[in-house]
């Protein structure tokens, strides 16, 4: 399967009836297997583009659609989003279970389905347990395995551990990977955090400041449980620079355009 963004713009109509462009002409192909993180400015596009591929938003020019699917294969999208929006009267179970019941799996392979991804994002035994009495943590793993209990074709996931503590956002970073690892799921991944790209991503697309336009395309060579090794120190660092370069740069023109000296 891969995901195809062809030629994707969209713009905004504000209160004042002026039209705003967000993106422009975003051309990408997101393979099989492939995690590809999305990173530059506030205000870029990024999840703009995400729900776009979501089929949440209609894009006002270009398409997203996928190819190499089974004939008679409908994809699906599994979401991550910053808030997990867990229903808060569902359990753990119940939460991740919603997705197939909306389908109509059967129950026998629901409760199949449920169990082997609570154990996969590590919840066994926090069945019955309610969000309100989870962590951030915790909660974001419930939001994963509801995400991944559908079996998507593509997971798509939106600034997913940016309301954590670092402490917390590096351990789940490293259970990403390891889970990640386990399922190979094509991966479209938003984030502010460039480190985060670095690490996870085959590939990090930096987008200009609005409106949005793919400013370059870094793939990240190193073999993904290899980066956090010393010997590739330097080279992770060269990464990280360069996309600070360019979102620093995107970023203080955006300024100056605010500040009426552009």
């Amino acid at each position: 399967m891969k995901l195809v963004i062809d030629n994707v713009s969209k713009s905004f109509v504000n209160r004042n009836g002026q039209t705003l462009p967000v993106l422009q002409d975003i051309n990408l192909t997101v393979n099989e297997e492939e995690f590809v993180a999305l990173v530059g400015p506030s205000g870029c596009g990024k999840s703009t583009l995400l729900n776009i591929v979501a089929g949440l938003l209609a894009p006002t020019g270009g398409s997203a659609y996928f190819t190499h699917l089974p004939d008679g294969h409908v994809p699906r999208t599994g979401i991550v989003f910053q808030e997990t929006g867990l229903f808060p009267w569902r359990s753990v179970h119940d939460n991740i279970a919603f997705g197939l019941e909306a389908m109509g799996v059967p129950k026998a392979e629901q409760e199949e389905r449920i169990a082997h991804y609570i154990s996969l994002v590590g919840l066994t035994g926090f069945e019955k347990a309610l969000p309100h009495h989870l962590s951030g943590g915790m909660r974001q793993r419930v939001g994963i395995a509801r995400a991944l209990v559908i079996n998507p074709d593509l997971l798509l996931m939106d600034e997913p551990f940016s309301a954590l503590d670092a402490q917390t956002r590096t351990i789940m970073q490293e259970e990403l990977v390891t889970l990640w690892d386990k399922t190979r799921l094509s991966t479209l991944y938003v984030t502010h955090n460039i480190q985060e790209a670095v690490m996870l991503a085959d590939r990090v697309v930096l987008l200009s400041r609005r409106p949005g336009k793919i400013n370059q395309i870094l793939t990240i060579a190193i073999p993904r449980a290899e980066r956090e090794q010393t010997k590739h120190a330097e080279q992770i660092a060269e990464y990280i620079r360069i996309i600070w370069e360019h979102i620093s740069k995107d970023a203080r023109a955006a300024l100056m355009e605010v500040d009426g000296h552009e």
